[in-house]
Protein backbone atom coordinates (compact mmCIF):
# COMPACT_ATOMS: atom_id res chain seq x y z
CA UNK A 1 0.00 0.00 0.00
CA UNK A 2 1.11 3.59 -1.31
CA UNK A 3 1.64 6.15 1.30
CA UNK A 4 -1.28 8.84 0.76
CA UNK A 5 1.05 11.93 1.85
CA UNK A 6 4.73 12.94 0.77
CA UNK A 7 5.78 13.77 4.39
CA UNK A 8 7.07 11.35 6.79
CA UNK A 9 5.70 11.78 10.34
CA UNK A 10 7.72 10.51 13.76
CA UNK A 11 6.34 7.75 13.92
CA UNK A 12 7.71 6.44 10.27
CA UNK A 13 11.08 8.05 11.30
CA UNK A 14 11.32 5.62 14.38
CA UNK A 15 10.43 2.70 12.44
CA UNK A 16 12.89 3.57 9.59
CA UNK A 17 15.51 4.12 12.71
CA UNK A 18 14.30 0.50 14.21
CA UNK A 19 14.83 -1.02 10.84
CA UNK A 20 17.67 0.06 9.87
CA UNK A 21 19.13 -1.13 13.49
CA UNK A 22 17.91 -4.81 12.73
CA UNK A 23 19.86 -4.35 9.38
CA UNK A 24 17.17 -4.24 7.08
CA UNK A 25 18.45 -3.18 3.51
CA UNK A 26 17.19 0.22 2.39
CA UNK A 27 15.30 -1.56 -0.72
CA UNK A 28 13.13 -3.47 1.86
CA UNK A 29 12.79 -0.22 4.12
CA UNK A 30 11.28 1.91 0.98
CA UNK A 31 8.78 -1.11 0.21
CA UNK A 32 7.36 -1.67 3.68
CA UNK A 33 6.90 1.86 4.16
CA UNK A 34 4.93 1.97 1.03
CA UNK A 35 7.96 4.94 -0.30
CA UNK A 36 10.03 5.33 -2.87
CA UNK A 37 13.93 4.59 -2.03
CA UNK A 38 14.57 8.46 -3.30
CA UNK A 39 12.32 9.72 -0.61
CA UNK A 40 14.26 7.26 1.99
CA UNK A 41 17.50 8.56 1.29
CA UNK A 42 16.34 11.60 1.29
CA UNK A 43 15.32 11.07 4.48
CA UNK A 44 18.57 9.53 5.64
CA UNK A 45 20.38 12.44 4.41
CA UNK A 46 18.91 14.77 7.51
CA UNK A 47 21.51 12.91 9.84
CA UNK A 48 25.05 12.49 10.05
CA UNK A 49 26.47 9.82 7.88
CA UNK A 50 25.59 6.23 8.96
CA UNK A 51 23.96 7.15 12.19
CA UNK A 52 20.32 7.78 11.48
CA UNK A 53 17.90 9.08 14.25
CA UNK A 54 14.53 10.15 14.34
CA UNK A 55 14.59 12.59 16.84
CA UNK A 56 17.41 14.11 14.71
CA UNK A 57 16.00 13.98 11.89
CA UNK A 58 12.81 15.69 12.99
CA UNK A 59 14.09 18.70 14.09
CA UNK A 60 15.75 19.24 10.75
CA UNK A 61 12.18 19.68 9.47
CA UNK A 62 11.75 23.05 8.12
CA UNK A 63 15.55 23.77 7.81
CA UNK A 64 16.29 24.91 4.69
CA UNK A 65 18.64 22.32 2.66
CA UNK A 66 21.38 24.55 2.18
CA UNK A 67 21.54 25.31 6.21
CA UNK A 68 21.23 21.79 6.87
CA UNK A 69 24.35 21.04 4.43
CA UNK A 70 26.00 23.72 6.18
CA UNK A 71 25.31 22.62 9.57
CA UNK A 72 26.42 19.01 8.82
CA UNK A 73 29.60 20.37 6.88
CA UNK A 74 31.07 21.74 10.20
CA UNK A 75 30.13 19.06 12.61
CA UNK A 76 32.41 16.80 9.96
CA UNK A 77 35.77 19.12 10.17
Amino acid sequence: MRKQTKRLSYNDRKKIEMMLSKGFSKTKIAEEMGISRFILYYELNRCYRGKYSADQAQKTIGVPRKELLKKLHKTEE
